[in-house]
């Protein structure tokens, strides 16, 4: 049984319905969510000059100045500020780190290790985990 692995998940789904509801009917105040993420984590989409600002983790905060925010299945889209030039960040819901509604006093703290499989390991998946894969052919 993977426990662990299905506690993430319906952490990730509470995440996505806040989002989805903040998206629909806008965040009334004071609600406001702090979201970290993972900037290497595959799928993420951030600016260059923010990778190289943030090459590991990266809070965002959804307050009074976000547009287009759009919940996918797998991850979310949102156009913050930065530098006072508009830019979209595309970020999978997997590689969040933390979710915060101060506000409500709420905070959700993911848990990497728990659902990392043991053949990924820095962004590489091992050889060995596809040979093993293999069947012997007869």
């Amino acid at each position: 049984m993977d426990y662990m692995i299905w506690m993430e998940k319906s952490k990730q789904d509470v995440v996505k319905r806040a989002l989805k509801k903040a998206a629909l009917d806008g965040l009334d105040a004071p609600h406001h969510f702090y979201i970290t993420f993972r900037t290497q984590f595959p799928g993420v989409s951030i600016p260059l000059n923010l990778n190289q600002r943030y090459p590991e983790e990266m809070t965002i905060v959804l307050q009074d100045s976000f547009w287009n925010l759009n919940v996918q299945d797998d991850y979310f889209a949102v156009d913050l500020m930065f530098d006072h030039k508009k830019s979209t960040l595309r970020i999978p819901f997997s590689s969040l780190c933390s979710f915060i509604d101060p506000s409500a006093d709420f905070a959700l703290q993911f848990d990497w290790n728990s659902v990392t499989p043991t053949f990924f390991a820095d962004n590489v998946l091992s050889l060995d985990h596809f040979r093993a894969l293999r069947q012997p052919s007869s």
